[in-house]
């Protein structure tokens, strides 16, 4: 699959023209001044952000693809804004200002490693840059029960952390910098989060399920399914796990009352579809050929359906039920 640059250089090129408008905003408002810089003196601060912040932008919008220019480019600007977090989060921590800079910076990272990829390397290359769990490769032959229990640690670990652990520190952090406004705690969205996330984590196992049983292997990456999977919520949507995921965290973001998680949850599903979904149905489309290429025609990533070929395994098959 080949990398489509025209949507990542608008991206650096509008990232180039925010970051030169915010600086001059900067200099004339007290108020945008403390919401992201704290108590920092911007003029220490300009000279180098301009050097590793809007130049590379601006290389990166105009440079040949994965050409030096772009990699150089791509790392000094991540590596800045990386350092810009760190120093500015913990500033923020400290001091309580500055959490909108941070909040910022962080999207903006996010959006150059996604962005960059496409750049430097391309969306199919990009798997090289995973960590080994998440390097695509088919489970060893191994029973049902073996691949059960594997992919009961892997949601056990998996939902600990993305659903747990990095809630709980997001919430923290929202409470330490005040950012609860508008308010999201009302009865009503709790008792919807409970729903969506009680309903989505039904979904999330069936899906395993089916991996186990129909696919021979486990969700994650490095230890992936030996067969193409396409019934039970698979028969509806292309990426039912992905879709689960995604709400659940959502739904936890209600549960709390917090629309920082809710904004993690939803940056999650830009980062998968960005950088996960070309990488996976690339490999899919090596390992299963036309069988994987007439799914993919039929059945969508995100949107389920109850029609079309695939309709009647995704009818007759259920949570409880082995086929």
């Amino acid at each position: 699959m080949s990398p489509k640059p025209t949507l990542a250089r608008a991206y650096f090129a509008i990232q180039a023209l925010i970051g030169i408008a915010w600086w001059t905003a900067v200099f004339h408002h007290a108020g945008l001044r403390d919401a992201t810089l704290g108590d920092a003196d911007p003029a220490r601060w300009v000279v180098p952000d301009v050097a590793l912040f809007i130049l590379p932008s601006v290389v990166l919008c105009v440079a040949p693809p994965r050409s030096w220019a772009t990699r150089l480019s791509l790392v000094a600007l991540i590596a800045w804004t990386t350092g810009v977090i760190a120093v500015f989060g913990w500033r923020s921590l400290d001091a309580g200002r500055g959490a909108w800079g941070v909040i910022a910076m962080t999207f903006s990272l996010a959006g150059t490693v996604l962005a960059g990829m496409r750049l430097a390397r391309g969306p199919l290359a990009a798997g090289l840059c995973f960590p080994l769990p998440l390097r695509i490769r088919p489970a060893a032959e191994a029973s049902a029960m073996r691949n059960g229990v594997r992919t009961s640690i892997q949601i056990v670990c998996f939902w600990g952390f993305f659903l747990a652990v990095a809630p709980g520190f997001l919430c923290a952090l929202e409470q330490r910098w005040n950012l609860r406004y508008p308010p999201l705690s009302s009865g009503g969205v709790t008792i919807a989060g409970w729903v969506v996330l009680v309903s989505m984590s039904l979904l999330g196992l069936w899906s395993a399920k089916e991996m186990v049983f129909r696919g021979r292997g486990t969700p994650l990456p490095s230890d992936t399914a030996r067969e193409l999977v396409t019934t039970g919520p698979y028969a509806c949507v292309r990426n039912p796990m992905a879709v689960a995921g995604i709400l659940q965290g959502m739904g936890v973001g209600f549960i709390c009352g917090s629309w920082l998680v809710v904004a993690y949850a939803l940056t999650g599903s830009i980062v998968w579809n960005t950088l996960a979904r070309p990488y996976e149905e690339a490999d899919m489309a090596v390992r299963f050929g036309p069988a994987f290429e007439d799914y993919r025609s039929r059945v969508r990533c995100w949107i389920p359906s109850l029609g079309g070929p695939y309709k009647s395994a995704c009818r007759r098959s259920s949570p409880g039920t082995e086929r």
